[in-house]
């Protein structure tokens, strides 16, 4: 008897910021401070497999496994402080200081998973597969709730 697991994780996102700030100078030095406001888009998924090996004298080798393909939506959004001085130098500004923290952050939409699941059963030298035992998963969507989770995150964060 045996079992395994195989899972190949990968993301894509697109990030956006805006950046305020307020700067002042004196000659060769100067220095900013401000706020970065930034939101990311992304999507996060899986593929996996399951196996679960079996063997006896009667029933010989038996297989069961289900693959897998799952994803949901990552909603990303940061607020940061940041503070920057700098030379310059004629030819070159060296940067002398700098130094960014987070003020706020907060993922939603990591409970909003898409997936679709196909098993498979192998015993006896039969292979036991078919797309009408494949199995959908995905999240009950209220668009009203959604905003207002969003709403809530930015509220306590």
């Amino acid at each position: 008897m045996g079992d395994t697991r195989l899972v190949i994780p990968a993301d894509a996102g697109l990030r956006l910021f805006v950046q305020g700030g307020i700067g002042a100078g004196i000659p060769v030095v100067s220095a900013t401070a401000g706020i970065e406001l930034g939101g990311q888009l992304g999507l996060a998924g899986q593929l996996t497999a399951d196996v679960h090996l079996l063997w006896t004298r009667s029933r010989g080798l038996v297989l069961n496994a289900e693959a897998g393909l799952s994803a949901q939506p990552v909603f990303r959004f940061t607020a940061d402080a940041f503070g920057l001085v700098t030379a310059d130098l004629l030819l070159t500004t060296v940067e002398l200081y700098q130094r960014k923290g987070k003020l706020a952050a907060f993922d939603y939409g990591s409970i909003l998973t898409f997936g679709v699941f196909l098993p498979l059963h192998a015993e006896g030298g039969r292979l036991d597969f078919g797309f009408d035992r494949m199995r959908f998963e995905y999240p009950s969507i209220d668009a009203a709730e959604l905003v207002r989770g969003v709403l809530r995150r930015i509220i306590d964060t």
